[in-house]
């Protein structure tokens, strides 16, 4: 960039810039070469010099010239057509795999973003197993949270680990079951029972866990080919037919097992935005202490709907996220959580989402710095640096955006706030104050 701004000058890019803009949009179709454009631009600029112009930007424009002019020796976009087909899992890798299910006595389920696009298909196995399907954070809602056989994304908890341990088959479904989904005091996976996995890249299969079968397919293909194959399995097994292994009971004690794990202060809050928040919401989660507690809490009721990236450690991340889906979903309510640290990587998106008026509801989570952080220090006996905030009136800065904001500082409040800010429409902000 410096040895750019040494050797072009500005008179020529400012040229350049003046006549792009000033380019009717139909004429930039994809038969006009953008650099030659420029290029006229620029060798228009260096035959306008007389003799006494500065040496140095008739060499800068010189530059500019062989620049744009070698962008049109190449094209920047070539047209690829693609051959690639989806795997078909192999009959007889079929046929072991649905008899591994059909004789287990503890099968469970672990769905992950592979199977986003499988939700019929896995509902139809957990019902024909009887199965608890645990879910990853990218599989949120590909089985609703008030299915009484899911246990949502729990793999991080003591609980549902031990299960997953005990079962004596387990169904894998488009997982890379990865660490992050193993957080929040998860270990490696240890199960002692056979595994069924199912994935669309072969290199997946033997990641982490090394499968008894593999399946390489299409995550619904692969699920249609074992239910067929479990119904026509002329010899069941002793727990067939299906509603005898309690998937159901199983699930709910997973479930109560990570709601009580829940810290107690966050409880009045979670259960005031599932209170509040839209069944066809989409949801934006940043990395803050509630979020990580909604992640599991809060419901989901289709798939495509929660974007929660924590394998990424993200901060800011909820505002653009939600500001995409208000984009690419614009009938359907969206709501985001950020902490108040998080929130201000991104906050100059506040004015992206007023300019194009979207229906967003924002909450910020304002406990006064990057509170995690900030307890990790405390846990290490580590004196502090760099975890406080200095946001001292988010409202403002919110208002000052053009968007609707409110403070509230109790559970009630936030109900009642969520709820109006979804009635209202258009960029909504709700500060909560977290009690010290």
């Amino acid at each position: 960039g410096h040895a750019w701004q040494a050797t072009v000058p500005g008179p020529a890019l400012a040229a350049v810039a003046a006549r792009m803009a000033s380019v009717p949009r139909s004429f930039l179709d994809p038969r006009v070469s953008v650099a030659a454009l420029a290029g006229d631009v620029v060798r228009q600029r260096l035959l306008s010099l007389d003799h006494e112009s500065d040496d140095r930007v008739r060499r800068g424009a010189a530059v500019g010239l062989w620049l744009v002019a070698s962008e049109d020796l190449v094209e920047p976009f070539t047209p690829v057509v693609s051959t690639a087909e989806r795997p078909v899992a192999d009959p007889a890798a079929v046929t072991r795999a649905a008899r591994l299910l059909l004789r287990a006595n503890r099968p469970m389920i672990v769905a992950g973003g592979g199977a986003i696009d499988a939700g019929d298909e896995l509902a139809r196995m957990v019902e024909m197993l009887d199965a608890p399907v645990v879910l990853t954070g990218n599989a949120k809602g590909v089985i609703p949270s008030n299915d009484p056989r899911c246990a949502d994304n729990s793999l991080g908890y003591p609980a549902t680990q031990a299960m997953l341990e005990d079962a004596d088959v387990v169904l894998v479904v488009g997982s890379e079951v990865s660490d992050s989904d193993f957080y929040n005091g998860g270990h490696a996976p240890a199960w002692r029972g056979k595994v069924v996995r199912i994935d669309i890249d072969p290199a997946q299969l033997k990641r982490r866990l090394r499968p008894t079968v593999g399946l390489v397919a299409d995550a619904a293909e692969a699920l249609a080919a074992l239910r067929w194959a479990i119904q026509l399995d002329p010899t069941p097994g002793p727990s067939w037919p299906a509603f005898a292994r309690g998937g159901a009971a199983r699930a709910a004690e997973l479930r109560t097992a990570w709601r009580r794990a829940q810290r107690r202060a966050f409880v009045p809050w979670l259960r005031a935005l599932a209170s509040a928040i839209p069944p066809k919401a989409i949801v934006a989660l940043d990395s803050t202490q509630l979020g990580y507690a909604a992640h599991t809490y809060l419901p989901a009721s289709r798939p495509r709907s929660w974007l929660a990236p924590y394998g990424y450690g993200t901060l800011g991340c909820a505002l653009p996220m939600a500001i995409g889906a208000a984009f690419a979903a614009p009938d359907r309510p969206v709501f985001a959580l950020a902490g108040d640290g998080g929130w201000l990587f991104t906050v100059a998106e506040m004015a992206t989402a007023a300019d194009a008026g979207l229906n967003i509801v924002l909450v910020v989570w304002d406990n006064r710095g990057y509170a995690q952080i900030r307890q990790s220090f405390d846990d290490a006996g580590a004196p502090r640096m760099g975890v406080d905030v200095s946001s001292a009136d988010p409202v403002a800065i919110a208002r000052g955006f053009g968007w609707t904001a409110e403070s509230v500082a109790d559970p009630r409040e936030l109900t009642v706030a969520v709820r109006r800010a979804f009635a209202a429409g258009g960029p909504q902000f709700i500060r909560v104050e977290v009690p010290s």
